[in-house]
């Protein structure tokens, strides 16, 4: 998170955009959400979203149907802080 948010936030919710975010990013566009879904959830409306798979770069695999490239992780995944120079 931003340090400028200190603890000002609710982590429930940064949880909710970060997932909601990776879910957005997916490889493969059939499993993307769609904007409607995207805008129920932040909403607020309870649904269900499905868990994103792993980046597959992450994984230094260029073979599309290699299974542990595109294996499901356990969410929520571990962040990396990334500080602007």
């Amino acid at each position: 998170m931003d340090p400028g948010l200190a603890t000002n936030y609710e982590e429930e919710e940064a949880t909710k955009c970060i997932h909601i975010a990776l879910l957005s990013v997916q490889e493969d566009p059939g499993r993307r959400p769609k904007m409607s879904t995207v805008i129920r959830a932040l909403n607020g409306d309870s649904i269900s979203l499905e868990t994103p798979k792993a980046p597959q770069f992450l994984f230094n695999s260029t073979d599309p149907g290699d299974e542990n490239a595109s294996s499901s992780y356990s969410f929520p995944p571990s962040i990396s802080n990334f500080y602007p120079r």
